[in-house]
């Protein structure tokens, strides 16, 4: 959007948010270049979606999915038109969860390693036809704050396993 702080930088530093005030605090630094949608929980605080352009922001409370375009409407209109895979993986992702209600980290693994219908899938796979530009899942993470638990599988979470990993002692 502007110069300023690169957004990776800040997303790191939203990181490190003691809880919900300093998550939006940390989000929302100023001196921020650009927006990002920072997806962030806390032990006994529920979840909030913080979603930023380089001078606005926008807290949506409580959980549900999130793509790669602004849910927030006054955010929307500032920003650029939603691809149409972005759409439909929100749509496939808010469908998933209204019928399965996944309650444990195995059916949350379960909803991301979805192909279903849509332009783009849940669990996007790189179209070999775009080369080093393919859209593709990076990772897959779920968490289990309140047990201490982290679960992460390289790329495509149809294709490779998801490891545990055990976060107790950490604030």
């Amino acid at each position: 959007d502007h110069i300023g702080v690169p957004r990776v930088l800040v997303s790191r530093h939203s990181l490190e948010a003691a809880d919900r005030d300093d998550a939006v605090r940390r989000a929302g630094t100023a001196s921020r270049a650009g927006g990002y949608g920072h997806v962030m929980a806390f032990r006994g605080e529920g979840s909030i979606t913080i979603e930023t352009t380089g001078k606005e922001l926008a807290v949506l409370d409580g959980p549900g999915a999130h793509t790669n375009h602004y849910l927030d409407p006054r955010l929307a209109s500032l920003g650029v038109e939603p691809s149409e895979g972005s759409r439909s993986r929100l749509a496939r992702l808010d469908q998933l969860l209204a019928e399965r209600r996944p309650q444990t980290p195995d059916a949350v693994m379960d909803v991301l390693r979805d192909h279903g219908p849509g332009p783009e899938a849940i669990c996007l796979h790189p179209d070999p036809a775009e080369g080093d530009e393919a859209s593709a899942v990076m990772f897959s993470m779920v968490a289990d704050l309140e047990a201490s638990r982290m679960w992460v599988a390289p790329g495509n979470p149809c294709q490779n396993d998801y490891v545990e990993i055990d976060l107790t002692g950490l604030a």
